[in-house]
């Protein structure tokens, strides 16, 4: 993370400083800014930590299970594997070194992915791992993110000249428990890794189904997004823990009065923050609440009627 990393330097145009402005790999202060400013904008980087980028190439499953974070949204596969392949290219220039591809089933549906797991694998990343649910173990002329493959053992030689390097498989406990599954205080910082959702936002959370609001490389250049972190509202939210505000505005005949993982809750606590910003929506504005609470429900697919995982 060495171009992530905090240094600072007096602004003298020269050459390399110039390329690192174009690129996006710096930023020009004024001079009126404050030290102890940049010294805390340094120390809260939050890319200056980030060691592992995770890519949902896509929604799409063949399993249904109960616990899913995907449970109930629309099925969705990445179609513009250019933007992927630069966002791979990007990270890599700033020292990622382990890339994951999840889904939804990525090796089923993920149309593309191997090719960029190969990209990925070309830019010297140490770990290209995919996380699956195993269909394909055992089986015989299937097709695998739109490829013939006459057994798994043809699969996984082509994940592995395709540069993957780790497999995952996800097992819920002794097969009967799996199969009824699968029918400090102290500053913030965002997780160390980041995930691109198969829709193209950007968030530091893999339950956060429609992004948190940082930014879509579909939109902006991801470099944009990356620098603008620490001045956006999802971020300003958590440094200054004011998550707990919103809450009592989750609506528990919308979305249910358990969920099953405190990663859903502050997902969607944290969709409905940011709409609520966004669309000028006060907290004593019970109509406009109880709205929000229905759009951010649709967007994920997390009603009452859907377990909360």
């Amino acid at each position: 993370m060495r171009l992530a990393s905090a240094i600072v330097q007096p602004y003298r145009a020269s050459p390399e400083q110039l390329a690192l402005v174009a690129r996006g790999y710096a930023r020009i202060f004024p001079d009126s800014t404050e030290t102890r400013d940049l010294a805390r904008r340094m120390h809260r980087n939050p890319l200056e930590h980030v060691r592992r980028l995770v890519i949902e190439c896509t929604s799409r499953c063949n399993y249904s299970c109960s616990h899913c974070y995907n449970a109930g949204v629309e099925r969705t596969t990445e179609t513009k594997l250019e933007a992927l392949s630069s966002a791979i290219d990007t990270f890599a220039g700033m020292g990622v070194r382990e890339f994951a591809f999840i889904g939804g089933e990525v090796t089923k549906y993920g149309d593309g992915w191997l090719d960029l797991a190969e990209k990925a694998r070309g830019t010297g990343a140490a770990i290209v791992s995919v996380l699956s649910n195993g269909w394909f173990l055992g089986g015989e002329d299937f097709e695998a993110a739109g490829r013939r493959y006459p057994d798994d053992d043809a699969y996984l030689r082509d994940l592995k000249a395709h540069g993957v390097t780790h497999v995952g498989f996800s097992i819920d406990g002794r097969r009967e428990a799996h199969d009824a599954s699968r029918g400090i205080p102290g500053f913030y910082r965002p997780s160390p890794q980041l995930t691109i959702k198969a829709n193209g936002e950007l968030a530091t959370c893999r339950l956060a189904d429609a992004g948190e609001g940082y930014g879509n490389i579909h939109e902006r250049p991801l470099l944009d997004i990356l620098n603008g972190m620490q001045d956006s509202f999802i971020y300003r939210l958590h440094a200054g823990r004011r998550i707990g505000e919103y809450l009592c505005l989750v609506d528990p005949d919308v979305f249910g009065r358990r969920f099953a993982h405190l990663c859903a809750l502050r997902a969607v606590t944290t969709m409905i923050a940011r709409r609520m910003h966004d669309q000028f929506v006060e907290p004593d504005d019970a109509e406009g609440v109880a709205r929000i609470n229905r759009e951010v429900a649709l967007v994920t697919g997390r009603t009452a009627g859907h377990a909360m995982s």
